[in-house]
Formats: C-alpha cells, structure tokens, sequence
C-alpha cells in the first residue's frame, strides 16, 4: 500500500475494508465515528483513483501482485 502513499490511519482502514469490514465495524474498532471514516475513504478512493469499495480491493491486490511478482525479479 505504500505505493498509494497512505497515512497510517489510512492504511489500517483499508486493512480492515479488505477484512469485508462495514463503516460501522471499522469505527467501533479504530475509535472513530462513522463519518470520520467516511471521510477517510473517500480521501483514500481518491488517492487510488478509485470510486468505490471494490475498485479499491482490485486495486490494492493489483499492488501487491505486482509487489510479489517483482521481488522474484520479473520485470514489473
């Protein structure tokens, strides 16, 4: 995920939306209101150029593929 350049809250709420976590769910567990992750997702859509949920999973899976493919060095 570091090639979306994310914060660290950033981060652990797309952790936990690849989890199949709910707004509500992600909130109870970071301390957060539901519209302060609200917020934060659709700052983070934006940064991946994504427009929902999904596009960000395919996304950030195609990051990681990519990652492993390049560390037993394939060309990317």
């Amino acid at each position: 995920m570091r090639e979306l350049g994310l914060a660290p809250q950033q981060e652990r709420i797309v952790r936990l939306l690849m989890q199949a976590k709910a707004d509500k769910q992600i909130a109870r567990e970071l301390g957060l209101a539901q519209p302060t992750v609200r917020t934060y997702l659709g700052r983070i859509f934006e940064r991946a150029s994504v427009e929902d949920r999904m596009q960000l999973v395919h996304r950030v899976y195609a990051i990681a593929l990519d990652a492993w493919w390049r560390d037993r060095g394939h060309p990317s």
